[in-house]
């Protein structure tokens, strides 16, 4: 016999939210970004909200990349790319770089 195994979760966003990329920037967890503009990170085993990052770009987040363990890169319609500490837990980039910033 066959047993498949299913996890469905609203992954802490608001009702209509659709997810974006999805990696493992960590043993047991994934990091989410979301149309609500946020990047979740979270228990891969329960889909629990470890942590939460909101309004990660201005104009709405784009791509999500794996930079090393435990830094995340994003991109935003802003022209911005943002390096997150998935394990920080105070919500702010480690680095912002944008247009004429580098």
């Amino acid at each position: 016999m066959l047993f498949t195994t299913h996890l469905s979760s609203t992954i802490g966003a608001p009702q209509g939210t659709y997810h974006y990329d999805i990696v493992s920037p960590e043993p047991g967890s994934l990091a989410i970004t979301s149309s609500d503009d946020s990047l979740r990170i979270v228990d891969s085993g329960n889909l629990s909200v470890i942590r939460e990052f909101k309004n990660t770009h201005k104009d709405g987040v784009t791509s999500l990349k794996i930079v090393e363990p435990f830094f995340v890169a994003t991109a935003g319609r802003d022209g911005t790319t943002k390096i997150w500490d998935v394990r920080s837990a105070d919500g702010k980039e480690v680095v912002k770089l944008g247009k004429g910033k580098l």
